[in-house]
């Protein structure tokens, strides 16, 4: 899967949407913001507890968004480590592309 442009994220809750980006992409977590970060591991409770009101009326479209857009980027911590591990959708079209390089065969190359 290739890196999504940015007019794949005008879904995304504007005060989310760099930060997501990146991440769906980059698979850059997003350090400063706790209340993405517990999202993205599917720790809602927290996620509630630490927004503020103008975040918390915008988790259930940003869950939405993430949910549509990219899901294998979030929803566990396991999965989050896993995409940061991969580093995003360039990462993984990184490793497709080199993968399709290793297997054309010998008169392609």
């Amino acid at each position: 899967m290739k890196p999504l442009p940015p007019s794949a994220f005008n879904d995304c809750p504007g005060l989310f949407r760099e930060e997501i980006e990146t991440w769906v992409n980059d698979g850059e977590l997003p350090i400063d913001n706790r209340v993405l970060q517990a999202v993205l591991r599917g720790q809602l409770k927290q996620a509630l507890r630490v927004s503020t009101r103008d975040k918390l009326n915008l988790l259930i479209p940003l869950v939405r968004f993430l949910d549509r857009a990219c899901p294998e980027c979030w929803g566990s911590p396991k999965e989050v480590a896993e995409w940061l591990h991969v580093g995003g959708l360039y990462g993984k079209s990184k490793i497709s592309d080199e993968y399709d390089e290793a297997i054309k065969p010998k008169e392609q190359k």
